[in-house]
């Protein structure tokens, strides 16, 4: 059973709502929308880390670096389909299919 903190909790159903079509999400200052940081109350690199902790805890596969500029994460399960509609809408979704 995988068990996510609020922090976690809160980063993933924002990373849901943001997966684009091939399941993926980016890790990115200047990409990244300043109001989550805001609602996490951290700062970006506490952030990564949360994102870290989501990874090691199966939910997402670091894909990458690109550049420098950001990192490239994937879903372990898929969020989304190619249609661009979801498969998973919520985190209480997510994690009952990645059980």
């Amino acid at each position: 059973m995988i068990t996510l903190t609020n922090k976690e909790t809160i980063l993933c159903q924002e990373l849901i709502t943001s997966t684009n079509e091939i399941n993926q999400v980016v890790l990115s200052k200047k990409f990244f929308d300043k109001e989550i940081i805001k609602k996490l109350n951290m700062t970006f690199n506490q952030l990564k880390g949360v994102y870290s902790s989501i990874a090691m805890k199966g939910l997402l596969n670091y894909d990458g670096d690109v550049n420098g500029m950001y990192e490239v994460y994937e879903w372990s399960v898929s969020v989304r389909n190619e249609d661009g509609t979801f498969n998973i809408n919520t985190v209480e979704e997510l994690l009952k299919v990645a059980q």
